[in-house]
């Protein structure tokens, strides 16, 4: 799905992610990784096949039910979210949508995160889904406040979701969003 450019202060943009952004996409990635713990996969799991992140985005936009928007700065890709369907296979579940949203460590705390989700529950709800769901990691406090604040409601637990690299786990929470609630 294609969102409309949206320009921000400072010469910053909010778009759809395109295919000649998935160098950019890789690197942003990368960056995201680097010393995070609340990821759920590791950087050496990063595809590095630009052909295939090419393909992904394409795919992306040519869907009527996913997109994935980012800011984007003179830095480069500063902020990215995705919105997909939960699943494509059952009717059952095609009211719900997941959605994720990452930000670069040097541009935290600047109201990125806010504004991509903001618009890409917008998004969703124009798109005919009811409910957004995401995960977090239970330690995660900065992210789970954002998406409190946004509405999401913890709706379960899953104990020792994460293998981490050198040992030990973590839990991840399941949160919830009904659509026809306001952002």
């Amino acid at each position: 799905m294609i969102f409309r450019e949206k320009e921000l202060t400072g010469g910053r943009a909010l778009r759809s992610v395109r295919a000649e952004d998935a160098f950019e996409r890789e690197r942003f990635f990368r960056r995201l990784h680097t010393g995070c713990a609340t990821l759920a996969s590791e950087a050496d799991e990063l595809t590095g096949d630009l052909e295939l992140v090419e393909a992904m985005i394409e795919d992306t936009a040519e869907s009527d039910d996913a997109a994935e928007l980012a800011v984007f700065g003179a830095e480069g890709m500063l902020a990215l979210a995705a919105l997909s369907p939960v699943t494509r296979a059952h009717r059952r579940r095609a009211h719900r949508c997941a959605v994720s949203v990452g930000t670069d460590t040097a541009f935290r705390g600047q109201g990125l995160a806010r504004l991509l989700l903001t618009e890409l529950l917008a998004l969703a709800r124009r798109t005919g889904y009811e409910q957004a769901e995401l995960n977090v990691t239970a330690d995660n406090a900065a992210a789970i406040a954002l998406y409190t604040s946004l509405g999401f409601e913890v709706c379960g637990r899953i104990p020792r979701a994460l293998r981490m690299e050198g040992g030990g786990y973590t839990d991840e929470l399941m949160m919830i969003k009904r659509l026809e609630e306001t952002v």
